[in-house]
């Protein structure tokens, strides 16, 4: 059994069993962990969607979540960044050891797969955000941007705007 802690520093214990894969199913909509390694769209959903991450956990740490009073709103304030992704790794994991052993090869594999991709997929990212030509093409959108705005708003001038009903020149006298 793999364990993860929230932000808040609780611990939550990952068990996959036929009930808890049941719990999933039923409380998750449109979800079924059974399909994670035959459905693309299963563990995109699960690799990337905070929500069915959220949703898929606490379904899974209903029992214990129940027994300490945690709500599921309280649960999903107390998931994001490093917990959910522990989270997450801690049920790839587990449901993996889930299967029976032909099919826990092929799901370990994948699970590594996946890992190595994320790891790709975010050294691409910042090499896009640390290239010099990101800053100018930036640094050019924004210019773009302010050469459009009407003349009102980009004018640097003192005088006041024509609605007041003023003219340079002219006062508001009564005579």
């Amino acid at each position: 059994m793999k364990t993860f802690a929230d932000t808040t520093g609780r611990p939550w214990s990952i068990a996959i069993n036929v009930n808890s894969l049941r719990r999933v199913k039923d409380d998750v909509e449109g979800f079924d962990l059974m399909r994670v390694v035959e459905d693309q769209s299963t563990i995109n959903r699960i690799t990337t969607d905070p929500f069915t991450q959220v949703a898929v956990l606490y379904a899974v740490c209903k029992p214990q979540a129940e027994t300490q009073g945690v709500t599921p709103e309280q649960f999903g304030e107390a998931m994001g960044g490093d917990a959910l992704d522990a989270g997450i790794t801690a049920l790839l994991v587990e449901l993996a050891d889930f299967f029976p052993p032909h099919r826990r090869g092929p799901m370990k594999a994948a699970i590594q797969k996946l890992h190595q991709i994320q790891q790709k997929v975010a050294q691409m990212a910042i090499a896009k955000i640390e290239a010099p030509q990101t800053e100018a093409n930036a640094l050019a959108a924004l210019q773009s941007r302010l050469d459009a705005l009407p003349e009102k708003y980009g004018s640097s001038s003192t005088s006041p705007p024509a609605s007041q009903g003023l003219t340079p020149g002219h006062s508001h006298s009564a005579n």
